[in-house]
């Protein structure tokens, strides 16, 4: 690891370059052992509240929720907030947070969107719902959702085997599918980069083979590894590109627009840049750093997309839109805590956080209700977005 790290450092000689990336690169790469910190402001309250919703559920789950609801035409400037509106503003405010909410209230699943800050200092543009973050983590949960039409259609099951696909893996022959999504398999690897951004599939898997091990301890240890490993079986399984999985089975059944690949972002994206990057070559570099950064993390975090596009695919999987009801219990399992399909679910309560350079994002639901809280930023920390997430949606959700 330590030769691999001094490499990347090798690729900082330029100075500018150095003074601009060496203060952003802090590249959580998706969770870790914050983990732990799962519901833990509001985790009796919510499973007595889900209990009691349990009565309800027939109504609920009858009621008019769109699949993918359009929020472009929510109004953003502030004196024209919703009360709802101004408890969000007044939360992400007090944490001075650059970003974007978007979030149901107690009264309603549709959507409403509270945003804050430049998406682009140099232009004036503001952060709105179709800026395009890294999603980073979330995407786990794409590749969960291909895995589960691939188990459905007799494929595989969460008891095959790695060494079905991956034979060469140390301990294969003890890892189980299931292992991988829930961290589990005791593959580990680090927080390792390429020199520049990966240029294929091919190169992507295999630069995480090469930075992961295979350690026998089947214990729950992140690793993004595990859904790079994820992605590949994919591949084989279906004999396509995960990217193209990832537009049969989430882009195209729902006509998301603004979901790109690290290697598909169009010229000049409408990204959410940190608010210091406030020079055009600022800017430039590091949209190629994150690019570079991002290509890494294969079946885990390679997506850029829009905070629209991403609530948009978290309530199509909640409502049955992208799986089907009757396997929706598999999806999100009940009972006691558990980490699968790149978030983690409680008594049918959800969340997930997600981290790459000076991006942080966090989401807080519940597949019961159908009541969701996502939320984007260019500042913060992992810890500090965890708990906004779970306090935004309690504000307005109660």
């Amino acid at each position: 690891m330590a030769n691999r790290r001094n490499e990347y450092h090798r690729t900082k000689q330029n100075h500018s370059r150095r003074l601009i990336i060496s203060a952003l690169l802090i590249a959580i790469l998706g969770g870790g052992i914050l983990g732990s910190y799962l519901f833990h402001a509001y985790h009796e309250k919510d499973i007595k509240q889900n209990i009691v919703s349990k009565k309800q559920q027939s109504q609920t789950s009858d009621s008019p929720i769109e699949a993918a609801p359009n929020t472009s035409k929510i109004a953003q400037d502030p004196k024209n907030d919703t009360p709802a509106q101004h408890k969000l503003r007044a939360i992400i405010n007090k944490q001075k947070l650059n970003g974007i909410v978007i979030s149901t209230t107690v009264n309603s699943n549709q959507p409403v969107v509270v945003t804050d800050g430049f998406s682009n200092v140099l232009t004036g543009t503001v952060i709105n719902e179709h800026t395009l973050f890294p999603i980073s983590s979330f995407q786990k949960m794409f590749t969960g959702i291909i895995l589960d039409h691939l188990i459905a259609e007799g494929k595989l099951s969460l008891n095959t085997r790695l060494n079905k696909f991956y034979p060469e893996i140390r301990f294969s022959d003890r890892i189980s599918i299931q292992n991988l999504l829930s961290h589990t398999s005791g593959i580990k690897s680090g927080d390792i980069f390429p020199v520049a951004p990966l240029t294929s599939e091919k190169s992507q898997l295999e630069f995480n083979q090469h930075i992961m091990k295979s350690t026998g301890i089947f214990k729950w240890s992140y690793s993004s590894a595990n859904y790079a490993l994820l992605a590949g079986i994919i591949v084989k399984l279906t004999g396509k590109s995960y990217q193209a999985n990832v537009e049969q089975y989430i882009i195209q059944p729902l006509g998301l627009k603004e979901t790109y690949f690290y290697n598909t972002l169009p010229n000049n994206p409408d990204l959410a840049y940190p608010e210091n990057l406030n020079t055009l070559l600022a800017q430039k570099v590091y949209l190629a750093d994150i690019r570079r950064i991002v290509s890494a993390d294969y079946g885990s975090g390679d997506i850029f997309q829009s905070a629209s596009d991403f609530y948009k695919v978290l309530v199509a999987t909640e409502n049955g839109t992208l799986i089907p009801k009757n396997r929706l219990a598999n999806f999100f399992p009940g009972g006691s805590r558990a980490y699968t399909n790149g978030m983690y679910i409680q008594y049918g309560l959800i969340h997930a956080a997600a981290a790459n350079l000076n991006y942080y994002g966090s989401y807080y639901g519940n597949t019961k209700t159908l009541k969701n809280t996502i939320l984007l930023t260019t500042n913060g920390s992992l810890q500090t977005i965890r708990v906004a997430s779970v306090d935004l949606y309690h504000a307005i959700n109660h």
